[in-house]
């Protein structure tokens, strides 16, 4: 089953991490830095959204869970041998959870969350109770090694970001464990007494591509399954859009917008320019430019910086961004337009 979201909802995953004082130390900053970076890295990265939740108690689970609607959890730390899951109590020591409770506590929020990894020893069993209400759930039959459980997470989340489906995902984890020489490639377990894993995918290609659409304008501008065919006239120049835009162009496209950014609050600059970066990488694809991606950039733009919003709409207002401007992207102008 393909993801219900649409390409301007992001897929949001939230990190439990959970390192209790009184148990060995966890590399879990290695496995949420490589996480992060496989995502960044990833066709789709923009179409997920890491949220982060450290130290966690017991207390907080339901919290974190109503906070952050999540449609992947991931749980990270260590695991009992009565496979359940241990937190940290109001002390900072560790805190069993019974896998009845954990899995009712899914039960509850089974109408967002699709997935739930459990990269902990001994998790099997609880992923086994979880999977009577989630499509998939990962677990660990025995104990599992730190670098196993990082290598297994970064590969499995890389293939999501690439729009692979869950079973890809789980074989791609599990064969990066195999790759390194580790010798716990058959630790890691899916459950899915639910759904079908080759049919559960987060980012598909299908979503990700600009709808397909006829203009037919006096400039010669057809677009069709996103690709821009003929000619987009610029003034006294002519840009062949099927071959992407040149640097300057993008330069003199961005110029406003850039300017604009200069009224954003200094703590949020960095971010912007990262973001006008983004979009200016993904237009100068022109036919392949991505629908979906760009509606997000500007979305993440506007919600950063309102005063850049008119430098935004205006950049799209230009015949070359017009036409490569999607109907997902337009719907996202029109919608900050008005506020």
């Amino acid at each position: 089953m393909a993801n219900s979201k649409t390409p301007n909802q992001p897929i949001k995953i939230l990190f439990l991490a959970a390192s209790p004082a009184d148990m060995a130390r966890l590399r879990l900053d290695e496995e949420i830095r490589g996480i992060e970076q496989a995502l960044r890295q990833a066709e789709y990265r923009d179409r997920f959204e890491l949220k982060q939740e450290w130290a966690v108690r017991v207390t907080d689970l339901q919290a974190h869970l109503l906070r952050h609607q999540p449609d992947i959890v991931h749980f990270s730390g260590h695991g009992s041998e009565a496979s359940e899951i241990i937190l940290e109590d109001d002390d900072g020591n560790s805190k069993e959870v019974p896998a009845r409770a954990l899995s009712k506590l899914f039960e509850i929020f089974k109408e967002n969350v699709r997935c739930v990894v459990l990269n902990a020893c001994y998790s099997k069993r609880q992923a086994q109770a979880i999977a009577e209400h989630i499509d998939g759930v990962i677990g660990m039959s025995k104990a599992v090694g730190d670098e196993a459980a990082i290598n297994f997470a970064i590969a499995f989340y890389q293939a999501l970001g690439y729009g692979r489906n869950l079973k890809t995902a789980f074989e791609l984890g599990c064969n990066q464990i195999n790759l390194q020489n580790l010798n716990e490639e058959n630790t890691p377990k899916l459950v899915t007494l639910k759904s079908n894993p080759e049919e559960v995918v987060f980012v598909n290609n299908e979503e990700a591509l600009m709808p397909s659409i006829k203009i037919n304008q006096s400039g010669g501008i057809n677009i069709s399954g996103g690709t821009i065919h003929g000619d987009v006239f610029s003034g006294d120049k002519i840009t062949n859009a099927t071959t992407g835009l040149s640097g300057d162009q993008l330069n003199q496209l961005f110029a406003p917008l850039l300017s604009a950014l200069r009224t954003a609050p200094s703590d949020k600059q960095n971010e912007a320019i990262q973001k006008v970066e983004e979009l200016k990488k993904e237009v100068a694809k022109g036919k392949g430019a991505n629908d979906g991606v760009m509606a997000t950039i500007v979305t993440g733009l506007a919600a950063l910086v309102p005063s850049a919003i008119g430098a935004v709409v205006g950049m799209f207002a230009t015949p070359i961004l017009g036409g490569i401007a999607g109907p997902v992207t337009k719907i996202v102008l029109d919608k900050i337009q008005d506020k």
